[in-house]
């Protein structure tokens, strides 16, 4: 029964490639602001993840909260006050809460030897962003990121990662961060130490060398 919800979550995880940025950032000496500091929506390319396809981020500083929409036929709510995520499968009607795991504060805490270097400025999707060079004991990458924390690209040595095409400034409805009514609620099942999405296990699909240890 559960096998579903979990391959629909590895389907989508490689798009949460945006979380591998955060992860140290607190802790470097210079860093770019990660987290939007107002609400916006942003879609992406997503690229060197298999076939090219689009996901959005649905950004609400204002209500704590984010959506990311594209992976397979749901999307993911997450939590920042709460620091619980929701993967939501309209098809099947049903909700996987996953308590106390906000992934994108997580990543803030995880990789502490994550490195930022001012590389320049960049121009994507219309928007200006400060470009970093990003490194780890593990790999590295580049980001282009706005001044008011949104993320535009962020890609690894090879090339995987995400390229935004549109971004929109604006209030974003509360009805976006919410399960529809009448929706079954299922808790994950336990998952072996060291599994993607397990504790310690890092996030699947993560971006090769930028990710959780």
């Amino acid at each position: 029964m559960m096998k579903r919800p979990l391959a629909v979550l590895a389907l989508g995880a490689p798009l949460l490639a945006a979380l591998l940025l955060a992860a140290g950032a607190a802790r470097a000496q210079e860093h770019p602001l990660f987290e939007p500091t107002r609400d916006v929506a942003v879609t992406y390319q997503v690229t060197g993840q298999g076939p090219s396809r689009q996901m959005t981020m649905d950004f609400a500083p204002s209500l704590h909260k984010m959506r990311i929409n594209g992976m397979g036929p749901g999307y993911m709510i997450i939590d920042h006050a709460a620091h619980d995520a929701m993967m939501v499968m309209p098809p099947q009607r049903m909700v996987v809460k996953m308590a106390g795991m906000d992934p994108w504060a997580r990543h803030w805490r995880a990789g502490a030897d994550l490195h930022f270097t001012r590389a320049g400025s960049d121009i994507v999707a219309g928007v200006s962003c400060q470009l970093w060079h990003v490194t780890t004991s593990r790999g590295g990458g580049t980001a282009c990121i706005t001044a008011d924390g949104v993320p535009l690209r962020m890609m690894d040595q090879s090339g995987k990662g995400l390229v935004a095409v549109a971004v929109a400034y604006g209030p974003q409805s509360p009805a976006l961060f919410t399960v529809p009514p009448g929706y079954r609620v299922m808790a994950p099942p336990p998952m072996p130490a060291g599994a993607p999405g397990a504790p310690g296990g890092g996030m699947p699909g993560m971006m090769p060398g930028m990710g959780a240890p």
